[in-house]
């Protein structure tokens, strides 16, 4: 069995039985990856303990923001007290290989990808909690409570779906709770992030005139061929100079009817001017979620509590956090692929032993244009 670990020592991953170990950085932290070599876990499919479980074989998996903070976490850069390894993965592709006794939603041959059902608090069940199934999903072999996952629509690529249920769901999520109608307008801030992308290509379908904010750089002719009417470039050296374009659409417009925002540390202070009478903002991140494990400094612009809340109040705006999403959102998505709604962008697909490469433009080139994703060949 394979699966990616991440760890500070290429002494030990190399005294494991492995296929490579390079080395690679992270926010600048010196960091080394290898593809690691174990026996897949014992599943018996008559065990008490197994009777609403499946063994899955991953095809493919990818990376997300949270596997960074996963992985910083659980090498805990400034504790003596941390993990030799971290295995990586938040999202995959794989085939049901067997399967527990009452197990009815799956068969063997089924073809799955997570499911992240989160609704904010507790089990949904015994045996499972809710969330994302896996924080290891590179293994190649896996056990899930049959709840925890979803199954593929034939027409859909392994490279597809192992790129899929974490951001699609997340952004099918924000985009009920943004609740609004046809001609609504809507911004998405840092349209190359990968919820972002999802987020775009999932308003489409409902009629919004969709606008879309990036860094230097990041204003990507494909983001107006998705339908984005116009991206306006950020530049958080520039401050306040560089959001007066986006600030003169707003007042042309008459204010956004919503914005969806991954990292409301860096946008809210100045996008809640910014939304309608009754607007809706939606976020599902922080940017600065891993400065503490890393060292880095906090983001200086950090938004006036007392400021945001007062203007809020006094527009009746609607401030909304969203956590991944339902089982009822994964399924919109996974149907809007199947009709063609739904563009899944994809930056590049490695295979073999590429571990470092996989993981540099996971997380550190400022080209990246959709998810990357690791193919087990």
């Amino acid at each position: 069995m394979r699966s990616l670990a991440v760890s500070f020592s290429d002494v030990l991953l190399n005294l494991l039985p492995h296929d490579s170990v390079e080395r690679f950085e992270v926010d600048g932290v010196p960091l080394v990856c290898g593809i690691l070599l174990e026996p897949p876990p014992d599943f018996d499919d008559k065990a008490q303990e197994n009777r609403l479980n499946v063994l899955v074989k991953k095809q493919a998996f990818s990376c997300n923001c949270r596997d960074k903070g996963l992985m910083f976490a659980g090498l805990k850069l400034k504790s003596r007290y941390r993990h030799a390894y971290v295995v990586v993965g938040s999202e995959f592709a794989g085939e049901v290989v067997a399967a527990g006794a009452d197990v009815t939603k799956f068969k063997v041959g089924d073809r799955v990808m997570g499911d992240n059902h989160y609704t904010g608090a507790g089990d949904v069940a015994e045996g499972y909690k809710i969330g994302v199934p896996a924080a290891s999903a590179s293994k190649e072999y896996q056990i899930f409570h049959q709840a925890k996952l979803s199954r593929l629509p034939a027409e859909m690529p392994c490279e597809v779906a192992a790129a899929f249920s974490v951001d699609a769901q997340t952004a099918y999520g924000a985009v009920r709770k943004l609740n609004i109608s046809s001609g609504a307008n809507v911004l998405v801030m840092d349209a190359r992030s990968n919820t972002s992308l999802f987020a775009i290509n999932a308003l489409k379908k409902h009629g919004i005139n969709v606008y879309a904010t990036a860094a230097p750089g990041g204003d990507n002719p494909r983001l107006r061929a998705m339908g984005v009417k116009e991206v306006f470039v950020i530049d958080r050296a520039s401050g306040p100079a560089s959001q007066e374009e986006l600030r003169r659409c707003a007042r042309e417009i008459g204010g956004f009817n919503g914005v969806i925002d991954p990292s409301f540390d860096l946008h809210l202070g100045f996008v809640i001017s910014l939304l309608a009478i009754e607007g809706r903002y939606v976020t599902f991140g922080s940017h600065d979620q891993y400065a503490e494990v890393t060292g880095q400094e906090l983001t200086r612009d950090l938004p006036d509590v007392r400021r945001v809340l007062w203007e809020a109040m006094l527009k009746n705006v609607h401030i909304i956090g969203t956590c991944l999403g339902l089982t009822a959102d994964l399924q919109r998505a996974i149907e809007d692929y199947g009709t063609g709604d739904l563009e899944v962008v994809i930056d590049s697909v490695y295979a073999g032993q590429q571990p470092a490469d996989f993981l540099r433009r996971s997380f550190n080139a400022p080209d990246r244009f959709g998810k990357v994703v690791y193919r087990y060949s």
